[in-house]
């Protein structure tokens, strides 16, 4: 299916209709009027998932993989890596691990709220 958007939808609106347009979409965080009327009419619906569990996962993601960046250099340097760094990177990936798992559980939550 082609991204390229090539036909154009004229919309007209009272101010007041307008406005409670831009108050549905600040409430879903949405900023591209286009793409939310564009989701509105295909599907209906706009669903705005906040999840803590996805945000956390995604920092450790990162603390990890800075971890393994120092921990290459300094193997690098070194010629090894230390059981420290070692420990640490299971932790890491022990602690990520949690984090997905409580994520997918949200996701699943949400798959049979929406068939219900």
């Amino acid at each position: 299916m082609s991204t390229i958007r090539n036909r154009q939808f004229l919309l007209k609106l009272t101010d007041h209709e307008y406005e409670m347009i831009q108050q549905k979409m600040q409430q879903c965080g949405i900023r591209n009027m286009s793409a939310y009327l564009r989701k509105m009419a295909i599907d209906g619906l706009v669903v705005n998932l906040d999840m803590p569990a996805f945000r956390e996962m995604l920092k450790l993601m990162n603390r990890t993989a800075a971890n393994v960046n120092q921990i290459a250099v300094r193997c690098n340097m070194t010629g090894g890596i230390s059981r420290e760094d070692l420990t640490e990177l299971r932790d890491g990936y022990r602690e990520q691990a949690e984090q997905i798992k409580k994520m997918v559980s949200e996701v699943i939550t949400l798959k049979s709220i929406r068939r219900t």
